[in-house]
């Protein structure tokens, strides 16, 4: 039985050996020869040399293990879990923050201490020592892999509302490059290595002791009490209108866990200063409504949200092979058309298409969150709604899975009579992976084509989706940027796709142009592509460090366009807005019976023209900050309160956000 046991041991050792060979001749050598034009030689030696040691330490890691427990050095164990948060700060913030060098002593032990709570409260629901450090690695790696390339993908980092969207990233994730760089394999090399010290030392095998039981109970309430009576923001001077503006800024100057935790801890609406719901009822009483014609058309109504659709020349001026916007600056008879800014860049579809819907904005809002994802939208007003009040059959698509954002709750919570997903397209036609705009237009034709009443189609398209392989563009003429800038392929794959929306938004309003039936559309872009940052900073003609922000709210800006076939008696008009409002001025535009609440919207955005996330625009053309005291501050507070009126307070009065006839 012992020489069995000898034997057994002695095969496992030289597997051991061989696999430790193995990796090192064939797997590192492998990937240096595969990423050897993104990484150094430099970087590599540390992957060769870790690679060795740690096949060393592997080796004889049984001996090394039996060694510290002879000598009951279990403290090394013990040194091993106090250390990981320190080395767990280093693993985040070298993967994501290319200014680590620059965090500051209070920054880098506020984000200690939050990651030694997280370890607390892992070790608390796990069975051992060993096991909570091997997670508490993982986690960390994981979070500090999706700041890195939620990044890179989004221009954000990942913030606590990702966190209800998982699914969704998982489902469009094969439409991005997945980059390596030389942050990544320092920080993978420090996983690593931490996971492997955490596997070698030696531990105490017996359970817990009900002392050792009461102390992870006391630490993990500790945790809790202390992140929900203390507010993190003032402690560590951070200011929320700085997150909204600059996440991604904010996450590298105070360190990527601690912004994390102060967003999360913000997640909670406050009330507004001296709210109260009659105030909030006072306001949007005395909104001035038109009213109604009873000889009026009802015209379907029908919204198209294009996926990324804007004109980058917003953010300066480039020459190309063609251009991609022809026949949308061709349109001449559009009843409004301007620059509609929003309050999210390089995704977060869902924000935009909330305000749009809702006439609710992200500016009252918490920083880094998605509403569709948290909070429950039943009963509040919205399109649909008030659109169903006056008669109209609603019908919402997408040519996506409709578990997306949550749109099948939220659309059920809306009142949308019908919800169409990719489950309903039969073979669609497909530009890369994702369903062409044409193909998803032909399906709103066919939805209004089989009723002849008054219909709302609210249509949000995929094509121009992020992940601007040009690897997938064999089968289209790509339109190609000036010689200066023709390494910028995601660019240019991105204008292609432009051009492509451009042909189909051509093609549907020539179909409805020869329609008998009154209809009326409203085309916009939910936010800008993210493309390469660089060649938008030498667009711009400055790092982003130094634009100011007027010039911040370039990359917040894209096209919308309301056109009918029907004519009407106001002139064609340039109108600059922000999507908050531009549901209110289509139903204005459409004739549709408006509310308190959207007529209250038509009358402040008299006064404040344009609002986002970020700031707002007053009607002399100057943008400004929330902090700022303007003549129209006043406008701005009772807005939060109309909002936070029609979105949280349970008693509010339903009358003012459904048209009353």
């Amino acid at each position: 039985m012992m020489y069995r046991s000898r034997y057994l041991h002695f095969v496992w050792g030289v597997s051991k050996v061989i696999a430790a060979i193995w990796i090192y001749t064939v797997l590192i050598e492998h990937l240096h020869k595969m990423f050897s034009e993104l990484i150094s030689d430099q970087i590599f030696s540390h992957v060769r040399f870790s690679s060795i040691v740690l096949a060393i330490l592997w080796i004889f890691s049984d001996r090394i293990r039996k060694w510290l427990a002879q000598k009951e050095l279990y403290q090394c164990s013990a040194i091993v879990f106090w250390i990981a948060p320190l080395a767990g700060f280093y693993l985040v913030e070298i993967i994501y923050n290319p200014k680590i060098e620059q965090l500051t002593w209070l920054y880098a032990l506020g984000n200690i201490v939050c990651l030694t709570g997280v370890l607390l409260c892992i070790y608390m629901i796990c069975p051992s020592m060993k096991a909570a450090i091997v997670l508490y690695w993982s986690v960390l790696l994981i979070f500090a892999l999706a700041n890195y390339y939620v990044t890179q993908f989004r221009g954000n980092p990942f913030m606590p509302s990702d966190l209800f969207s998982v699914a969704t990233a998982a489902r469009v994730a094969g439409k991005y490059t997945f980059t390596i760089s030389e942050r990544l394999v320092i920080g993978i090399l420090c996983y690593v290595w931490g996971i492997a010290i955490a596997g070698i030392v030696s531990y105490r095998k017996k359970k817990r002791s009900r002392r050792q039981q009461a102390v992870c109970i006391l630490a993990f309430v500790g945790v809790v009490w202390y992140f929900r009576t203390h507010e993190i923001e003032a402690i560590y001077g951070f200011h929320l209108a700085e997150m909204q503006w600059d996440i991604g800024g904010v996450y590298q100057e105070k360190g990527s866990v601690l912004s994390f935790a102060t967003m999360l801890q913000n997640f909670e609406v406050q009330k507004p200063a001296g709210y109260s719901g009659r105030r909030a009822e006072q306001i949007l009483s005395q909104a001035q409504k038109q009213e109604r014609d009873e000889t009026d058309l009802q015209p379907t109504i029908i919204a198209i949200m294009d996926e990324s659709f804007s004109d980058l020349r917003v953010l300066g001026d480039f020459e190309t092979s063609e251009e991609y916007l022809d026949h949308w600056y061709a349109v001449e008879d559009y009843r409004l058309r301007g620059n509609l800014y929003v309050s999210t860049y390089a995704g977060g579809t869902a924000n935009t298409e909330f305000e749009f819907l809702t006439g609710n904005s992200m500016g009252n809002l918490p920083a880094g969150i998605v509403p569709y994802q948290i909070y429950n939208l039943k009963n509040i007003g919205n399109m649909a709604d008030i659109l169903h009040a006056n008669g109209y059959k609603t019908t919402a698509i997408h040519p996506e899975y409709k578990g997306n954002w949550t749109r099948t709750r939220v659309y059920e919570s809306f009142g949308f009579d019908t919800f169409l997903s990719i489950d309903d397209f039969e073979n669609p036609e497909r530009i890369r992976s994702s369903v062409s705009d044409q193909a998803s237009f032909e399906k709103v034709i066919e939805v209004y084509e089989r009723d002849d009443g008054p219909q709302f189609i609210f249509n949000v398209t995929m094509q121009n989706h992020g992940g601007y392989d040009v690897n997938e563009m064999a089968k289209l003429n790509r339109i190609v940027l000036k010689e200066e800038w023709r390494g910028y392929t995601d660019v240019e794959t991105y204008l292609t796709l432009i051009r492509e929306s451009d042909q189909a938004i051509c093609n549907l309003i020539e179909y409805f142009s020869n329609v008998d039936r009154p209809v009326i559309l409203c085309i916009f872009g939910d936010h800008q592509p993210g493309v390469n940052g660089l060649w938008i900073e030498e667009v711009m003609g400055k790092e982003t460090s130094q634009i100011s922000f007027e010039e911040q709210q370039s990359k917040y800006c894209v096209p919308y366009m309301i056109w009918a076939n029907f004519e009407c008696a106001a002139p064609s008009e340039i109108l600059d807005t922000s999507s908050n409002y531009l549901g209110a001025l289509l139903l204005e535009q459409a004739g549709i019976v408006q509310t308190d609440y959207t007529a209250y919207l038509l009358q402040m955005r008299e006064q404040v023209p344009i609002i986002n996330a970020y700031g707002y625009q007053t009607a002399d053309a100057v943008w400004h900050s929330f902090e700022e005291e303007t003549q129209v501050t006043e406008w701005v507070e009772n807005y939060k309160m109309v909002q936070y009126n029609a979105m949280f307070d349970a008693k509010r009065n339903k009358k003012h956000y459904r048209p009353a006839f």
